[in-house]
């Protein structure tokens, strides 16, 4: 969606904070005030950031920098600064496909969009209760990011246990990774260990 510098507050303010923003323009002033203000309304909404500012033109690095932890902190905001990166053959901005795969991954859920990102959600949800630590959590992330990717009519995201224990604690989440499917804001499935991708597949059905 194209929205103007003086929606993007309002923009932000209504959206998950993994929003991902392509800031374009000639007007160097508009797009520094622009990064200011989501660097503004995401150290409002989320405690703990590690602000990262990249000027690369490597999909490699990139990826590598999105996959590493945020290190005792509980988000990692990347800048990419002049970077032609989303830019294939010249022709307009075109996300390569190992960027693609990353924008179009899970959604992450937490304490304060819990409530209107899943119990209020039009469809069905599908969460994964997860740790960053967790070994097996991490064997079955493929899965569940294949799934959401692929996924319109159910929506697929993951909550990390340590930043949320009272949802764990509220869900009954006695061990990682579980996996609980939501409608109408009903827990109504609920499966724990790691399951592959068919077995997510059969839950949501």
């Amino acid at each position: 969606m194209l929205i103007k510098p003086e929606q993007l507050e309002k923009e932000i303010k209504q959206n998950n904070p993994e929003t991902i923003f392509l800031l374009f323009g000639e007007e160097t002033y508009l797009l520094e005030n622009s990064l200011k203000r989501i660097k503004k309304n995401f150290g409002e909404t989320i405690s703990g950031i590690n602000f990262v500012t990249l000027y690369e033109n490597n999909v490699e690095n990139l990826v590598q920098e999105i996959e590493t932890p945020a290190f005792g902190y509980e988000k990692k905001l990347i800048i990419i600064r002049d970077s032609k990166i989303f830019q294939r053959g010249g022709k307009g901005a075109e996300p390569l496909q190992e960027v693609k795969e990353i924008i179009t991954m899970e959604k992450k859920f937490t304490s304060e969009n819990f409530e209107a990102e899943v119990l209020k959600s039009e469809k069905p949800v599908l969460v994964d209760f997860y740790a960053d630590w967790c070994g097996p959590c991490k064997m079955m992330a493929p899965a569940v990011e294949a799934l959401a990717n692929e996924q319109d009519e159910v929506t697929v995201g993951k909550l990390n246990v340590d930043f949320a224990p009272e949802l764990a604690r509220a869900y009954k989440v006695m061990s990682i990774p579980t996996l609980i499917l939501f409608k109408n804001g009903e827990a109504v499935e609920k499966r724990i260990g790691v399951q592959s991708k068919a077995e997510l597949e059969a839950l949501i059905k």
